[in-house]
């Protein structure tokens, strides 16, 4: 591939490609390019081909604008009126294009053709001028396009904002200083200097506006009420560009004014709270309200309990008020405008009631073996002063043993809840009152440790305050009583050597009594039970007689054990191995006389016969 000729030489072929490029910045128009394709395997067969090219011009779009100025003070109305064109499709720049001013409907309305601003110059008068403005594409000169910029020149911008105030009917005086305040004049505060005053109308010929100073004044004795006064401001410069506002004045006959309050008091005694509403609350402007000047009107209560009294300004309290903060609204009314009036709250804290709890813990055995069931009985009692509302849950907290199973719960007095630990009351529980919860339990067969201990904790009722934490747990420890026995075997030969008299010591060795005792020793054929019950510490003696058999004699010893076993009180099965004495299971051994030896003597008597021919 080979390019021959081109047109323009921003325009070239590619020939490791076969593309055909165009450089930036190329003027618009058509041009042609020539190639050569040329065989490789047949050098010298070539044809070519022309390649028509056409550029065009980059897109402008020129967009018209808008602005605004004053005409006062001038300014730019339009900063870039580039900002909105477009030049290629992107924004356009003057680096791109040339900036003209084809014509303008007010000379102090230009264009700055080196920066795109549109100004106005001081003093323009108010109106709506227009700009034409062309721009020039600088790749392709010749390609132009034109746009309208229409400015509207405003004149100095008043505005007269409604204005309030107040004032004493009594004592009258000014109401508004200068209803001028709150009004501006091309932006910025009007002043006397830029405007004229004058009073359009007045509601009331009492109140009535100063021209001179711009105060709104009230004559003393006005009556009460709400007044307007209309003003007008006009341009000392532009006369005829007139604002108009209104004046709004509240005449009272004296400011009356209810603060706040708040209170706190025992609900469960009640009382009066030793407060006057009125202390805080002012009358004509500052001056102490009291009963004298003002009525007091409650008007409502979030509580039935707690009213105010209207004779003195009090709060009372009915006796078991709950607990609770509540508000109380109130108004005053000025006795002589009954109109005037003000409205505010009281706030009153009902702390908890003080209730004393404490809590007591016995069990029904001073002494449990393991299988024997116990049982607690906890009392709660209030010491008061506050009683302990029907429906109310006393937090009753029950820290059972690990040892104690197959739990029960018998409440009396209210209903027991040992997953939430709450005990809730059936009816009231007055000072000197009590409620119980008997606790049931079995002590665990494998419960190994020598005591088990329960304990209890009380917690201060619901909206209840417990003052005194320290009788709040009780705590009860029982031994765990253990069936234990000895039993202790002694045998003894009698003279002869033919029988052993065995003796057995049974001791109780263990913390509570047996019973149902029943004595083994298979050796001797012994199977006997004896009577008991066997105290903590007793001990019993059975005595048995054995015949040695020849088998005995001929071992030369006799050794054997013997078992017993007993109830405890609770049923658990109670047993021990004979030993040589109380600290051991060492077999009984008894030595047997050896038998005398018998010598047999062998005698024949008779006649020997004689044998012939022996």
């Amino acid at each position: 591939l080979a390019q021959v000729s081109t047109s323009n030489p921003n325009v070239t072929l590619d020939i490791t490609t076969g593309k055909v490029n165009v450089a930036p910045n190329t003027p618009a128009g058509i041009y042609t390019l020539v190639y050569q394709i040329d065989d490789k395997l047949n050098p010298g067969q070539t044809k070519q081909a022309t390649v028509t090219i056409t550029v065009t011009a980059p897109a402008m779009v020129a967009t018209n604008d808008t602005g605004n100025a004053n005409g006062l003070t001038g300014g730019t109305a339009v900063e870039n009126v580039l900002a909105n064109d477009t030049y290629n499709g992107n924004p356009v720049t003057l680096n791109d294009v040339k900036l003209a001013q084809v014509s303008t409907s007010n000379l102090n309305v230009t264009l700055d053709i080196t920066t795109g601003k549109v100004n106005v110059a001081p003093n323009t008068p108010a109106g709506t001028y227009t700009i034409v403005y062309q721009i020039e594409d600088k790749l392709n000169p010749g390609q132009t396009k034109e746009a309208t910029v229409t400015i509207t020149v405003s004149a100095p911008i008043m505005v007269a904002t409604n204005d309030t105030g107040n004032a004493n009917g009594l004592t009258g005086g000014t109401a508004v200083n200068n209803v001028l305040i709150n009004d501006t004049y091309n932006g910025n505060p009007a002043t006397l200097n830029d405007v004229k005053i004058l009073q359009v109308s007045t509601s009331n010929p009492n109140v009535t506006l100063d021209i001179t100073t711009g105060k709104v004044n009230v004559a003393p004795n006005t009556p009460a009420g709400t007044y307007t006064l209309v003003y007008e401001i006009e341009d000392k410069l532009n006369p005829g560009n007139k604002k108009t506002a209104t004046v709004t004045i509240t005449v009272t006959s004296g400011a009356i004014a209810a603060n706040p309050d708040t209170g706190t008091i025992l609900g469960f005694a009640g009382g009066t709270i030793q407060m006057n509403i009125l202390a805080n609350d002012t009358y004509n402007g500052g001056n102490p309200a009291t009963i004298a000047n003002v009525t007091i009107n409650q008007l409502a209560t979030e509580n039935p309990n707690i009213n105010i009294d209207p004779t003195n300004g009090k709060v009372i309290v009915q006796p078991r008020t709950l607990p609770g903060v509540y508000t109380l609204t109130y108004q005053i009314t000025d006795k002589l405008d009954p109109a005037n009036k003000a409205t505010t709250t009281v706030v009153i804290t009902i702390p908890n009631w003080i209730t004393d709890l404490t809590v007591t813990k016995t069990a029904n055995k001073t002494g449990v073996e393991v299988n024997e069931n116990i049982s607690y009985t906890i009392t709660v009692t209030n010491n008061g002063t506050a009683t302990v509302l029907a429906g109310r849950a006393i937090v009753l907290t029950e820290t059972l043993p690990a040892g104690l199973e197959n739990i029960t719960y018998v409440a009396t007095g209210g209903v027991y809840d040992a997953t939430a630990n709450t005990f809730t009351t059936a009816a009231d529980v007055n000072a000197g009152q009590s409620v119980t919860l008997v606790v049931n339990g079995k002590v665990n067969a494998n419960y190994t440790q020598s005591d088990i201990t329960n304990t209890v904790k009380v917690d201060a009722a619901q909206l209840a305050t417990d003052p005194n934490p320290n009788n709040n747990t009780a705590t009860i420890t029982t031994p765990i009583l253990k069936g234990k026995m000895a039993l202790v075997k002694a045998g003894v030969m009698s003279g002869d050597g033919k029988t052993i008299t065995y003796t057995f010591t049974i001791k109780n060795t263990g913390t509570v009594a047996l019973s149902n005792i029943v004595l083994i020793d298979a050796k001797i054929g012994l199977n006997t039970t004896i009577a008991g019950p066997l105290a903590v510490g007793a001990s019993t003696t059975y005595s048995q007689v054995y015949t040695l058999s020849q088998s005995d004699q001929d071992l030369g010893t006799v050794t054997n054990t013997a078992s017993v076993n007993a109830k405890s009180p609770a049923g658990n099965i109670i047993s021990d191995i004979s030993g040589t004495d109380e600290t051991n299971d060492v077999p009984t051994v008894v030595v047997a006389p050896q038998s005398s030896l018998l010598t047999f003597t062998k005698v024949v008597s008779g006649t020997i016969p004689t044998v012939v021919g022996g």
